[in-house]
């Protein structure tokens, strides 16, 4: 019943559209995309691309073409609303109270008062009232998480002894790694066929680095990573946040190399080391930052797979038109 129900809601839509466009009409907020029985608007989209190129700028970080940022931008927007949908469905519910507390905290945070905080956002772009609607839905995500990713993560002691075991330098110190990543992903429970599809774009895109393609860009452009539009760059990692694919290539990787694809459980990842250094740890607090650095990095890659698998179930269109728009 659901199905014929989005269905018929998409049809609708596609109507409007249409009948918008022959009698020469612009909706005044026509929708972007359809994701199951919710759709994200295109005055929604405009906002939060425009708010993401004032972040990037603010940061410094190189900004890509309207058309890329919007399709990144999209994309983020989904994997929202997707969570957000399926909380609701689990009776994943934010009081006030709940919502005040949590805004209370983050002025608390950036040492500013509430009325202050709402004057900032505000002049980002937000309105008070998206603003905290934008706050309850992080915090129905995070109870989502919490009740299915981090509720079921168990870590056992040959995981920790195994990172332990590739993780020390000669000197007995743990490294960090200072690394960009490209991640193509795969749909969730993929057949034979799509990992090739996905195995080939990669190695393309690999050719492509290897004959001077700038990194930086192909990560905006291309990948599905959470950091993408920050042209991949993770920032300093240990071994143990990777999976144990990439935590093998990356430890035996030189400043400056870009590795071949790596296939992952989720997909394929490119990486790039731009630096590395050591870390100075009692042996004690190596093993318990090695086991927070595999705990959270299950976290992420949980987070990862309930997404891959809500995309996998749910009926997602999108109407916008690009070039750089990404198939799904």
């Amino acid at each position: 019943m659901k199905k014929i129900y989005v269905v018929a809601l998409c049809g609708f839509v596609l109507s409007c559209v249409m009948v918008f466009n022959a009698f020469g009409f612009t909706p005044i907020n026509s929708v972007a995309a359809i994701v199951n029985d919710g759709v994200i608007t295109q005055a929604q989209l405009n906002q939060k691309t425009a708010m993401m190129k004032a972040q990037m700028k603010r940061a410094k970080f190189n900004i890509p073409s309207d058309s890329v940022l919007t399709q990144q931008v999209l994309q983020q927007m989904i994997d929202q609303l997707l969570q957000v949908q399926a909380a609701k469905k689990m009776g994943i519910q934010i009081s006030n109270t709940e919502l005040n507390a949590q805004i209370s905290d983050i002025a608390q945070n950036n040492k500013i008062g509430v009325d202050d905080l709402y004057k900032s956002v505000q002049k980002d772009g937000w309105t008070i009232e998206s603003f905290r609607e934008e706050t309850r839905e992080e915090l129905m995500m995070k109870e989502l998480e919490q009740r299915e990713v981090v509720a079921r993560i168990s870590i056992s002691p040959q995981e920790v002894d195994n990172f332990l075991n590739i993780a020390l330098g000669s000197s007995g110190a743990l490294r960090e790694y200072h690394l960009q990543r490209i991640v193509l992903a795969l749909p969730d429970a993929p057949s034979p066929d799509q990992v090739n599809q996905v195995k080939n774009d990669a190695d393309v895109i690999f050719k492509q680095l290897k004959s001077g393609t700038d990194f930086s860009k192909t990560a905006i452009e291309k990948s599905s990573g959470s950091n993408a539009l920050k042209g991949g760059d993770l920032g300093w990692k240990q071994l143990a946040e990777f999976s144990m694919p990439v935590a093998q290539v990356v430890k035996n990787m030189k400043v400056g190399q870009i590795s071949d694809p790596i296939q992952t459980v989720s997909g394929f990842e490119i990486v790039k080391l731009l630096a590395e250094r050591n870390v100075a740890k009692t042996t004690k607090a190596q093993r318990m930052q090695v086991e927070q650095l595999i705990f959270n990095r299950k976290i992420e890659e949980g987070i990862e797979d309930m997404i891959n698998q809500l995309r996998g179930n749910a009926y997602i269109r999108i109407l916008i038109t690009s070039p750089a728009s990404p198939a799904k």
